[in-house]
């Protein structure tokens, strides 16, 4: 890893004001912009930037510094194949990162422009992981709420409930059918 973290808005920023793809300029092995992503994500000087890019220019060569330079910038390494895009569909790094954020927003309407803006490449995979397990929750919760509904709806319909149910401490529905459960109860609580 050559810079820790970029920041999204200041990706987006670069390329409009100097009109670049980053990804592209990377790939084709332009030094004044690997030097400016450097200035970029290390907030260091142009000075600065020149001596960590010529430092990892001889410790990992052309080719390999390069690389690491774009998985910096897009915020991790591709997992085998799971992470390729058709890149022809985007102008820029800086669409790809609108595209994600549009797709993000979709899911989560809590997340605003400026939080996004805000965030680092790296953060923002870290962030949409946790928005898929927050969804998956959300919809296992449902479907429970949805299960327990049905379930409480038939057991009223045909006489085998004949109260709300109950819930213990583990969220499960207590069953305090018997006099002798509802003992049981009384003496595990100290009532």
């Amino acid at each position: 890893m050559i810079v820790d973290e970029f920041i999204i808005k200041d990706i987006i920023d670069y390329e409009l004001l100097n009109d670049r793809d980053l990804l592209g300029e990377l790939a084709a092995g332009n030094f004044d912009v690997a030097a400016d992503l450097i200035m970029l994500g290390k907030k260091c000087s142009e000075e600065e930037a020149y001596k960590i890019l010529e430092d990892c220019l001889e410790k990992y060569g052309f080719e390999q510094t390069f690389e690491y330079l774009a998985y910096d910038l897009i915020g991790r390494k591709p997992e085998d194949d799971k992470d390729e895009h058709n890149v022809t569909e985007y102008k820029s790094f800086s669409d790809v990162l609108e595209n994600f954020c549009n797709e993000v927003r979709v899911l989560d309407n809590n997340l605003g422009l400026s939080d996004f803006w805000g965030m680092s490449t790296r953060y923002m995979y870290k962030y949409s992981e946790g928005l898929k397990d927050r969804y998956i929750f959300n919809l296992n919760k449902q479907a429970q709420e949805q299960f327990l509904n049905a379930e409480t709806f038939l057991g009223l319909l045909f006489g085998k409930l004949k109260k709300p149910l109950e819930f213990n401490d583990e969220c499960k529905a207590k069953k305090n059918n018997s006099l002798r459960d509802k003992l049981d109860n009384l003496r595990n609580h100290n009532y």
